[in-house]
């Protein structure tokens, strides 16, 4: 029987993202998610975590991320925190709007 929670948590280095990888395909296949969906997933949570390591950490390794997977009513929820200073995201211009695009 498959677990309900994951958790890993890794220093801010990009060398860490195989272990990420490793993580997701773990957790992926015990909770018996489908082959074909396995890479957009782990497309996913490695580009999040590689956002985090970079954008909000500064690839400092003595900052964190961590990430936790669960399954929640039939519903994958995997969530990455950082230890970045964070921002509004009210403040950001619509990246729709045609002067925003580039």
């Amino acid at each position: 029987m498959p677990q309900n929670n994951y958790h890993l948590e890794i220093e801010s280095d990009p060398n860490n993202l195989i272990t990420v990888e490793e993580f997701v395909n773990y957790f992926a296949i015990d909770l018996g998610i489908d082959e074909d969906k396995i890479s957009g997933l782990m497309l996913s949570v490695t580009e999040a975590t590689t956002n985090a390591i970079i954008h909000a950490n500064k690839s400092d390794s003595n900052k964190k991320v961590e990430i936790d997977a669960k399954l929640e009513e039939g519903n994958l929820i995997v969530i990455v925190k950082d230890e970045g200073k964070g921002f509004d995201p009210s403040k950001i211009p619509d990246p729709t709007e045609p002067e925003n695009l580039m």
